[in-house]
C-alpha cells in the first residue's frame, strides 16, 4: 500500500522488516523489487527479482527483471527477459512494446515492428506502441507508413512531441519540408525549448533554402543547450555556406 501512495522509502523499511520474519515470501521480495526500480535503484531491484524467481517463475517479476536490465543498459539480457515474460503471459503489451524498443535499440528493425504489430494487437490505443512503430518504419525508410503510424499516435495523444518530431523526419525524407516544418511547429507549441524540434525544423529551412531561418533555429538550440553537437555542426557548415556564397 506505500508503495502504491508513492511512499517508496517507508515501504522498503517494511519490506525489510517483513524479509526478515519471512526472507521467502515471493510477494514481499517482488514489492521490494517494484520499490528499489522507482527509486532508480536497478541494480539492487535485478537482486530481489532474482531472489523472487527462484521461488517462482511469474510474469511480472520476468517482467519487472527485463525491465531493470532494460534500464541497465543490458539490452541482449533484457530482451531474453521479454521473451521469457512473453511465454508466461503473452498479452502483456508493454512487455511487446519494450522488446520492440530494445530491438530498434539493436537495429533488428523488422523483428522490432512485428513486435509493435503484436502490442497494437493487443492494445490499439497505446499511443507509444504507435509512436515506435513510426520510428522503425523510418529506419526501413518506409516514411508513409511512418506518417500514418504517427498520426495514429497523435490522434489518441495529441500532447505526444516525440510523434510530432518523427512525423517531421519522415516528411523531410519525402522532400515535403514546408509540412515538415509545421509538424515540429506542433511540437513545439507543446514544448518551446525541445531542442530536437529546432534543430530538425532549422535542417527543413536549410533544405528549402531559407537560410536565414535556419540559422535562427540553431542559434535557439544552442541558447538552450550550448554543447549540443548536431547543432554545432549545422551552424557550422552553414555559415562556410554562406561565406561561400559571398
Amino acid at each position: 500500500m506505500l508503495s502504491r501512495l508513492g511512499l517508496d522509502s517507508e515501504a522498503l523499511e517494511c519490506f525489510e522488516m517483513a524479509l526478515e520474519l519471512d526472507p521467502e515470501n515471493f510477494d514481499v521480495l517482488i514489492n521490494k523489487a517494484i520499490s528499489l526500480e522507482k527509486q532508480g535503484n536497478y541494480s539492487e531491484a535485478l537482486e530481489f527479482y532474482d531472489k523472487s524467481l527462484v521461488i517462482k517463475l511469474d510474469s511480472k517479476a520476468t517482467y519487472g527483471k527485463a525491465n531493470a536490465l532494460l534500464n541497465l543498459g543490458k539490452f541482449p539480457d533484457a530482451l531474453k527477459c521479454y521473451d521469457k515474460s512473453l511465454e508466461i503471459d503473452p498479452n502483456n503489451n508493454d512487455a511487446w512494446n519494450n522488446r520492440g524498443n530494445i530491438l530498434g535499440k539493436l537495429e533488428n528493425y523488422q523483428e522490432a515492428l512485428d513486435s509493435f504489430n503484436k502490442a497494437l494487437q493487443i492494445d490499439p490505443n497505446d499511443d507509444y506502441a504507435w509512436d515506435n512503430r513510426g520510428k522503425v518504419l523510418e529506419k526501413l525508410e518506409k516514411y508513409e507508413e511512418a506518417i500514418e503510424s504517427y498520426d495514429k499516435s497523435l490522434k489518441i495523444n495529441p500532447q505526444l512531441i516525440s510523434a510530432f518530431i518523427g512525423r517531421g523526419d519522415s516528411l523531410q525524407e519525402l522532400g515535403k519540408n514546408q509540412e515538415a516544418v509545421e509538424s515540429y511547429n506542433e511540437a513545439l507549441k507543446i514544448d518551446q525549448t525541445n531542442i530536437y524540434a529546432l534543430h530538425n525544423k532549422g535542417f527543413a529551412f536549410e533544405e528549402m533554402g531559407r537560410n536565414q531561418e535556419a540559422m535562427e533555429c540553431y542559434n535557439k538550440v544552442l541558447e538552450i543547450y550550448p554543447d549540443f553537437q548536431p547543432t554545432l555542426e549545422a551552424k557550422k557548415e552553414l555559415l562556410e555556406k554562406n561565406h561561400d556564397k559571398n
